[in-house]
């Protein structure tokens, strides 16, 4: 794709086509970090949430949260939506 170099952000006007290739290819390899650390984070939460959740259940507790999605899951098959 064949950009005007008005359209390009400033930083990227004065660059040639080599030195812009390189910039879009090196912030793509920092996007993909990025996101990769992102979805390990994602995963190391979910696993502490599971993890408060089981101990809160364990502990005969009947907390707020586990109420409101108790709840919520209970409303949802009303209305046939299946949570994951």
């Amino acid at each position: 794709m064949k950009l005007e170099p008005a359209m390009l952000p400033e930083n990227m006007r004065a660059m040639t086509p080599e030195e812009r290739q390189a910039y879009v290819a090196s912030n793509e390899q920092k996007r993909a970090q990025i996101q990769a650390r992102l979805g390990q984070l994602r995963a190391e939460r979910e696993m502490y949430v599971t993890e408060k959740q089981r101990e809160a259940g364990e502990s005969g507790a009947d907390a707020l949260d586990a109420a409101m999605i108790s709840a919520l899951r209970e409303q949802a098959a009303r209305k046939s939506f299946d949570l994951e």
